[in-house]
């Protein structure tokens, strides 16, 4: 006896429009918006935790250096949460023709929300 495989149509791509040249879709727009918001819940949390707490708590060895040769940590914290917010964008447009990137943004959000900002909560809070 034959079966028939039924299979499952796709959902059509919904993409959103920026201009009259750029177009990403809507599943690539909300993971980078994820990563973008989880960035500056880090950048936010990270300077509350340095500004209680000392520098000596940043985590990364080079950001470190950076802080106490800028002697504070809101200028570095803004350099290189603004690099990583362009990334970021850059990163969200180029999801719509590379579809290899859609996972790496969401791999990059449940990282950084692991390891940096339920850290700091952490840190904070106790």
């Amino acid at each position: 006896m034959y079966q028939a495989h039924i299979l499952r149509q796709r959902k059509p791509t919904v993409l959103l429009h920026f201009g009259s040249s750029y177009s990403i879709s809507k599943k690539a727009f909300l993971l980078g918006l994820s990563l973008a918001l989880i960035q500056i819940a880090d950048g936010l949390l990270t300077y509350h935790g340095l500004s209680k707490l000392g520098f000596e708590m940043e985590g990364n060895p080079f950001l470190r250096h950076l802080m106490l040769l800028e002697g504070g940590c809101g200028g570095v914290l803004l350099f290189t949460k603004f690099f990583a917010l362009s990334f970021v964008v850059w990163l969200t447009f180029q999801a719509h023709s590379k579809k290899w990137i859609r996972p790496v943004l969401g791999f990059l959000t449940g990282i950084f929300f692991s390891l940096a900002v339920i850290p700091w909560c952490f840190v904070i809070l106790h």
